[in-house]
């Protein structure tokens, strides 16, 4: 796959730290891209406002994005699906890159991955709810969608504080290692803080 260049950059973000995982993120997909018979298609759980939208879209299309959008900011009580004002930030984004071509968003849960039908995606970013809970289901749903070789990405894992305390979202990092119990030809093949990728044993 050609890479298509795209300003993700300049779509903001939250939490120090992130520009590296975006960074990793960016040499993933790069890397996966590179492979011969790979999927051109995506799925993404969780966008925000739309910076890792923009990132997948240089290498895949369509990109699946499924987001909800109840959250209007982070402490702030959700209102209804669709509600928040960021889905218009959000929008505004994909139009102001010109990659609404290549963005497939789907405003509802990720339990809506569970009726549809195979999308033979290449790479699943996991984004969404970080209990373990949702995050293990959201790994199965994905994985379920997923090619041969493609590969599971989970955001906020192991994320530490800066001063080296107690994670943040440790319920992603317990999810992630349910989905490993549960499925052992699965293993972590590359991470950083922050971030980790998951693929068959090679």
């Amino acid at each position: 796959m050609i890479k298509r260049e795209v300003d993700w950059r300049s779509i903001g973000y939250a939490g120090v730290g992130q520009e590296e995982e975006y960074e990793f993120l960016d040499r993933v997909c790069g890397e996966y891209s590179s492979r011969e018979h790979t999927s051109p298609i995506a799925i993404e759980i969780g966008t925000w406002q739309g910076r890792s939208t923009a990132l997948l879209a240089q290498y895949f299309d369509p990109v699946v994005t499924i987001d909800p959008f109840t959250i209007v900011n982070f402490g702030i009580p959700p209102c209804p699906v669709g509600q928040s004002p960021v889905v218009e930030t959000f929008k505004t984004n994909m139009r102001r890159l010109h990659i609404e071509d290549r963005v497939r968003h789907i405003c509802n849960y990720s339990n809506a991955l569970q009726k549809m039908e195979k999308l033979s995606a290449g790479v699943a970013f996991i984004d969404g709810d970080h209990s373990k809970e949702q995050c293990l289901k959201d790994a199965e749903m994905c994985l379920r969608h997923l090619v041969r070789g493609g590969l599971l990405v989970f955001h906020d894992w192991c994320r530490v504080q800066e001063d080296g305390s107690d994670p943040y979202w440790p319920g992603v990092a317990q999810g992630v290692d349910a989905f490993l119990e549960k499925h052992s030809e699965m293993e972590i093949i590359n991470s950083r803080r922050g971030i980790c990728v998951v693929g068959k044993q090679r």
